[in-house]
């Protein structure tokens, strides 16, 4: 896989879902908790620590200071926030990590990240520190705050950290929405174009809330099938997934359900599988096996049907609004009797299109009138008589159907 050409995850944090997810955070720390935030591997967790220092600096006042831990990895825990603090001129004689709690100068909120690019002796020793702050700081005001940003992939060894009274876990669940990402595919690409309809649709379809999948799949995506369900595949092999470990999750998957809750929560049984980026959730589809997975198993049909939801999303309104324009066309012509040439009387202005096929076979007009209007009524046919079989149409044939038969008078 190349360079993508477009960069999804640029418009993330403009979007709803990610704006709440924030919002949370915020009202976690001024609650005065401590905080695990616990991303996919493709969210950066440096890019996110920055933006959430701006957010509560702007929105709360708050005064941060952000921490990433690739310049940690020496000291103990107890030595790096030590140092931090006596950075910005904090001098409390602190003998150990809970003589730092108290919160009297400097900064309020300590905004940790990387936590992944730690060795496991280095992670276990700040989930320890971690759980020793959050025993020392009840929630209070005047309570020095820790927000910890770490992979998932961070705790496929471990377990992920338990909420209490002074620590809020937080998980990035069913972020961003189906139409959400349709939102950041349409910001980078402004463009109302037949390939950026197409792209608007099937992204969000094949990569769900994976951004970083979406990016990779924008120039493959207006391709055949099995180039799409190739690249997918590349992407899984990327990440360190085989196909023996794809075809053991997919036989023993247990979908999520839809959930009503707002936002949505992981369900603990899929937390194995979210923490190794095998699951994602969108309020639209709910919980799936992450597509590069569903390819490596050799589940093509699978691939299929998320190419064939977004293509019936996309075009059969299409399909529809010709039928009505093509009615509406044929009143102004020919008057409201044009329903009775057929062999059966229409008893609608708007009849189905193989109803108006009939009847313009049988009408009382010029042979190339009708050849014209037939022409788009089998285009329109054709592609409709095709997804609703549940077969997916190439983009070519829905670059012509809009050049052909919606944008041609």
């Amino acid at each position: 896989m190349g360079p993508v050409s477009v960069h999804l995850r640029s418009q993330l944090w403009a979007l709803p879902s990610a704006q709440r997810f924030l919002q949370s955070l915020e009202q976690d720390l001024r609650d005065g908790r401590n905080l695990w935030v616990i991303l996919p591997d493709w969210v950066d967790s440096y890019r996110l620590g920055e933006v959430l220092v701006g957010h509560l600096e702007r929105s709360g006042g708050f005064f941060t200071e952000i921490l990433d831990l690739r310049d940690a990895v020496e000291g103990s825990p107890f030595e790096v926030l030590k140092g931090i603090l006596e950075y910005h001129g904090v001098g409390n004689p602190a003998r150990m990590l809970e003589d730092l709690v108290p919160y009297d100068s400097g900064p309020e909120i300590l905004v940790i990240t990387l936590f992944e690019e730690l060795p496991p002796a280095g992670r276990r020793e700040w989930m320890m520190a971690m759980k020793r702050w959050a025993g020392a700081s009840p929630p209070h005001p005047r309570r020095r705050r820790i927000c910890m940003l770490a992979s998932a992939e961070s705790f496929s060894d471990t377990h992920l950290p338990d909420s209490d009274i002074a620590l809020s876990v937080r998980i990035w669940w069913g972020i961003p929405s189906v139409l959400e990402t349709r939102l950041a595919c349409r910001l980078v690409s402004p463009e109302q174009d037949a390939l950026s309809l197409w792209r608007e649709h099937l992204i969000p379809s094949l990569a769900g809330s994976d951004l970083e999948l979406g990016e990779h799949l924008w120039d493959v995506v207006t391709q055949l099938e099995e180039r799409i369900i190739e690249e997918i595949a590349a992407f899984g092999k990327r990440k360190g997934w085989n196909e023996r470990e794809a075809e053991e999750v997919c036989r023993s998957w247990d979908p999520a359900p839809f959930q009503k809750e707002s936002p949505p929560v992981l369900p603990r049984h899929m937390w194995p599988l979210w923490v190794r980026g095998w699951v994602t959730y969108t309020p639209e589809y709910g919980g799936e096996l992450h597509p590069a997975l569903v390819a490596l198993a050799g589940d093509r049909q699978e691939i299929v049907h998320r190419i064939w939801r977004a293509q019936a999303a996309l075009i059969l309104p299409l399909v529809d609004n010709v039928r009505l324009n093509i009615c509406d066309q044929l009143t102004r012509h020919y008057g409201e009797n044009w329903t009775t040439w057929g062999k059966e009387w229409e008893d609608t202005l708007y009849p189905e299109l193989g109803a108006i096929e009939n009847i313009l076979r049988n009408a009382p007009i010029r042979e190339g009138e009708k050849q014209r209007w037939g022409r788009k009524i089998a285009l329109a046919r054709e592609i409709r008589n095709k997804l609703a079989h549940y077969t997916p149409v190439s983009c070519s044939e829905f670059i012509d159907f809009l050049e052909q038969v919606v944008r041609r008078p």
